[in-house]
């Protein structure tokens, strides 16, 4: 059997390193839990509030106020909070990364590094359960260990951006199918209950209007959140292209490769989190797929060699 060209694979299943996975994904998941505060006070919250002032049109003026103090809270609290879990879980990825891959630490960038303190204290309760665990087991492709360690950081590097782009793109699709749904539901009640604009407004439209604009938001955020994996996809392309040339240094590879990183760990801790009930359905079509693109690489890198 070939000797590995590089120690990634079983590095990344070490004791220390499935600690910093633990962690990141830990913080991660408590940063999902606030959005999932969030979407019950924006979507069947007021869908509740909607019903009650159709019942009871002497309470609309109080379930309109009700949702606009909804809506406050969402954008001064919970939406501050998580976007503080999102940055930490970010910032013990990075080093994961970071010593994975052998890439320096860009402190301007990312700051300081989280403590041991911190990393252990978010990641001991994550792995008491072994299936967790077996979720961040061979968290990169195993292939890649036939490769170089400059190629083995670009696939797992790609491999990270297109998961996260196919992910979205599916998320995207289910939220706009969501608030057309509901916009058009609606509408069919107030034509057929016969409201006026008044009672249409205050009964239907104020109460609901939470709901509408999470779905407009939440779209919006995962539909940038792609756009920029896909400029991020298009520079690790070309990026390939070039750690396969003899014309581009190993020393120069290795620093693009810091600067995708650098991009990487802005699009961590800025993007919206997507909810693990749908990461987990769609996980093994798209981890499939990871999969099979790093062996390809990985066969393109030999095949390259052997010329």
């Amino acid at each position: 059997m070939p000797k590995p060209l590089n120690q990634l694979p079983s590095t990344q299943n070490s004791e220390r390193f499935l600690e910093y996975l633990a962690a990141s994904s830990s913080l991660y998941a408590r940063a999902k839990h606030l959005a999932a505060i969030q979407m019950i006070l924006t979507v069947p919250f007021p869908i509740v509030l909607s019903i009650v002032a159709i019942l009871n049109p002497e309470r609309k003026v109080w379930s309109a106020f009700c949702c606009i103090l909804v809506s406050i809270l969402d954008a001064l609290v919970i939406e501050k909070l998580e976007k503080n879990r999102k940055k930490e879980a970010a910032k013990i990825q990075e080093l994961f990364d970071c010593e994975l891959f052998d890439l320096d630490w860009n402190e301007f960038k990312v700051g300081d590094k989280p403590s041991r303190e911190k990393i252990h204290a978010s990641s001991e309760g994550f792995l008491r359960k072994e299936s967790n665990v077996k979720k961040i087991k061979n968290w990169y492709s195993p292939h890649v260990e036939r490769v170089p360690l400059h190629l083995a950081r670009l696939i797992c590097q790609r491999s990270n951006i297109y998961w996260d782009s196919e992910l979205r793109r599916s998320y995207v699709d289910w939220i706009t199918g969501l608030g057309l749904l509901i916009s058009i539901s609606t509408v069919i009640v107030g034509i057929a209950l016969k409201m006026n604009l008044e009672i249409f407004v205050l009964s239907l439209l104020a109460p609901i209007s939470p709901t509408l604009l999470w779905c407009i938001r939440e779209a919006n955020k995962q539909r940038e959140s792609a756009t920029t994996l896909d400029r991020l996809i298009k520079y690790s392309q070309q990026l390939w292209v070039d750690s396969l040339s003899d014309k581009v240094s190993t020393d120069e590879i290795t620093e693009r490769s810091r600067r995708l990183q650098d991009e990487l760990f802005v699009h961590r801790y800025s993007n919206q989190p997507i909810f693990n009930w749908i990461n987990n359905m769609l996980q093994q079509k798209y981890e499939a797929q990871m999969n099979l693109g790093a062996e390809e690489l990985v066969a393109c890198a030999l095949k390259k060699d052997n010329r």
